[in-house]
């Protein structure tokens, strides 16, 4: 799935995910990315990028092991994350939360970024878009 992180944008590729509620992408300083191609995500040249502070003062860390051993690493902020559809309209979700990854392995070849977690999570892409009933 490809998508829009940051202002001004930055498109990424990212791999849907139905297991997990993480919407996340590798960012600079990067220790570990497993990004192939394009350009990685720079929160410092983000006008909208906010880093979530946990109890401390400090940031808001997580941490993601898949079932094949692949990981991912970092910390969690609010971001404008943007879908273009095919018709070339645009949906735009201000102060989603996003995790930005600094440290991350799969086990297989891919030129995506990140992932869009897709269960019904409080945080995955399906819950942050909101809910009609």
């Amino acid at each position: 799935m490809k998508l829009q992180i940051g202002t001004p944008p930055v498109e990424i590729e990212a791999i849907l995910d139905t297991g997990s509620d993480v919407i996340w992408t590798d960012c600079l300083p990067c220790r570990n990315c497993f990004k192939k191609c394009g350009p990685i995500f720079n929160p410092l040249d983000s006008s909208t990028y906010k880093e979530k502070i946990c109890d401390g003062g400090s940031a808001c860390q997580y941490e993601i092991v898949y079932t094949d051993r692949s990981y991912s690493r970092g910390t969690y902020a609010t971001e404008t994350v943007t879908i273009q559809s095919t018709s070339g309209l645009s949906y735009v979700m201000p102060e989603t939360t996003i995790g930005c990854s600094h440290n991350a392995s799969v086990t297989f070849t891919t030129t995506a970024s990140g992932y869009v977690g897709l269960n019904w999570g409080s945080l995955s892409l399906v819950s942050q878009m909101g809910k009609t009933c």
